[in-house]
């Protein structure tokens, strides 16, 4: 079943942080209630011209709740590949993208696929992100200290 899609939300701080972002990182923390067929979805750009790290975990806050038919995924809102899936009704996860391009649209997006016939249904997700630029590597074979 495709949830109905909910509304969709701009990190405003890390939108207009585009040059903080490529010197130093920017993290954020927030927690949302997805009810029974919808999908939350959390929107960002990368810093131009810099390859970018974004790692984050979330977490389903009501334990009394069963979150078998939640669904995470971290995507390429541009192209709509999808970069990072958790197993369907994983109550909890841990991710890490390294690389990224600049420049880029990227989304994480939460779907509640439980039936919409209980409000008992929704979950309570808190989630943290982190985007810094990407570790500079040397070329193959090259060794040196870091300048």
């Amino acid at each position: 079943m495709v949830g109905r899609q909910g509304r969709s939300v701009w990190i405003l701080p890390l939108l207009l942080g585009h040059r903080i972002a490529s010197l130093h990182g920017v993290s954020a923390a927030f927690s949302l209630t997805i009810q029974p067929g919808e999908q939350e979805c959390f929107y960002w750009y990368t810093p131009k011209n810099t390859p970018t790290m974004i790692s984050g975990s979330f977490d389903c806050i009501d334990d009394d709740v069963e979150a078998r038919d939640l669904a995470v995924t971290f995507s390429n809102a541009d192209t709509g590949e999808v970069l990072y899936e958790a197993p369907t009704g994983s109550r909890e996860g841990i991710f890490q993208l390294d690389k990224l391009v600049g420049e880029t649209r990227y989304a994480l997006c939460f779907q509640n696929n439980e039936s919409n016939d209980d409000k008992d249904n929704e979950f309570d997700v808190g989630f943290s992100i982190h985007i810094m630029a990407a570790p500079r590597t040397l070329k193959n074979d090259e060794i040196g200290p870091d300048n």
